[in-house]
């Protein structure tokens, strides 16, 4: 059975978002079907039925899930697929993939369990869904600092349902509400625990774009992990990169600096070289400097990334395709259109192999060439690119 007490963080941030939902696609992440079935067990108290995939010989089908939906119109379905056999062939990840829409369309709560292995090929090969939360729950024979919180998954945030946002945020504020006195035992364990819901409140303010709010929900974090961690601890640059992210929307460049620097002096110390995180912090550094005009500097830290993904990534990992258009980005405003178009191509290459043909990453790289052809004076082929992204825009978001 679950691990209570270790699993205690993932378990209660999963049911703050099945008890607030509706409508909408969740996956949690096991390393096992087995501990698929231990979650399904966990959350049977929530009017879930339960569709095993494992029972089925055959690939994954959208037309079985709808069939056994209908049969169970009041509840919430949770599908536990045995992935590796019902996904594994490129046919089923295209048609998971493709049936992303009427499974919206049924207004209803979906939750698949995967594996760790399946999330890669879907994050890889299929995954376009900018409504999803992928929730990470650790169970007792597994590492419980690997993961025991919920990520968005999606390339495309700004997608997300606002009034699922509120929803979540709601749940949050009703487990502080719940707060007990604490122990001199129990203080530090529940402190940091909380120290976690102000940093899930805090991305939550800040994709609702209420940047001062996100900010005191990450100085209250901040302020707990202060106290109890050590100062080089990975969870403190965690919100150090969060804090950056929030003043760089605000539009305070010096500030998202300082505090992205703070968060890269702790990655460098205390993960392995080419962790993905210290990555990430390059790249967030390239794009205030991008910010700010000072190109060349952007390139500089565009380009460290870049060689800790080609250690670390594999070329198809949508990754590179953000960072080529970062990339493309700063030598287009630098005028260097030749360099932006080799950029931006190899963007649109890895977004078609990475997310399909149709994605929004495609479209995206669509208008950015258009806009250098614009910029060149090609307003030909300028608009043929525009045309292009116009098209899948308007097919994945409609028309309107």
């Amino acid at each position: 059975m679950l691990s209570k007490l270790n699993n205690i963080e993932g378990l209660i941030y999963f049911k703050v978002a099945l008890k607030s939902a509706d409508s909408g696609i969740f996956f949690f992440t096991t390393k096992s079907p087995k501990m698929q079935q231990l979650i399904a067990d966990e959350l049977s108290i929530y009017d879930i039925a339960l569709f095993d995939y494992a029972k089925f010989n055959e690939d994954y089908s959208y037309y079985t899930l709808a069939k056994f939906a209908d049969q169970n119109e009041d509840k919430k379905i949770l599908v536990v697929l045995n992935l590796q056999n019902a996904m594994i062939g490129k046919y089923s990840i295209l048609n998971f993939n493709l049936s992303r829409d009427m499974l919206f369309s049924h207004k209803k709560v979906w939750i698949f369990g995967m594996t760790e292995f399946l999330k890669d090929i879907i994050l890889r090969k299929a995954i376009d869904l900018y409504s999803c939360v992928n929730l990470k729950v650790s169970f007792e024979d597994e590492n419980i600092e690997r993961d025991s919180h919920y990520e968005f998954i999606s390339s495309e945030e700004r997608f997300l349902d606002p009034n699922f946002i509120d929803d979540l945020l709601e749940g949050y504020e009703e487990l502080l509400e719940d707060r007990d006195d604490l122990s001199e035992d129990e203080n530090k364990t529940k402190e940091i625990f909380y120290s976690g819901v102000y940093e899930k409140m805090a991305s939550l303010n800040n994709k609702k774009f209420e940047y001062d709010e996100a900010l005191n929900w990450y100085f209250k974090a901040l302020d707990i992990r202060e106290k109890f961690l050590d100062s080089e601890h990975r969870a403190i640059s965690d919100l150090y990169n969060g804090i950056g992210v929030v003043y760089r929307n605000k539009g305070d460049h010096t500030k998202a600096l300082e505090y992205y620097f703070k968060a890269l002096n702790i990655r460098k110390k205390v993960l392995w070289k080419e962790h993905t995180d210290t990555a990430f912090t390059y790249v967030n550094i390239g794009i205030v400097y991008c910010d700010i005009e000072d190109y060349d500097r952007a390139l500089e830290y565009y380009f460290k990334a870049y060689e800790m993904f080609e250690k670390t990534l594999r070329k198809e990992n949508p990754s590179y395709a953000i960072l080529y258009n970062n990339i493309g980005g700063a030598y287009g405003y630098k005028g260097d259109f030749d360099k932006a178009l080799e950029y931006y191509f190899k963007s649109l290459e890895t977004f078609e192999e990475s997310l399909g043909e149709e994605s929004l990453g495609v479209a995206v790289s669509y208008n950015n060439i258009g806009s250098v052809y614009r910029d060149r004076g090609e307003y030909t082929i300028a608009l043929e690119f525009y045309n292009k992204a116009l098209e899948i825009r308007e097919k994945r978001l409609g028309g309107g």
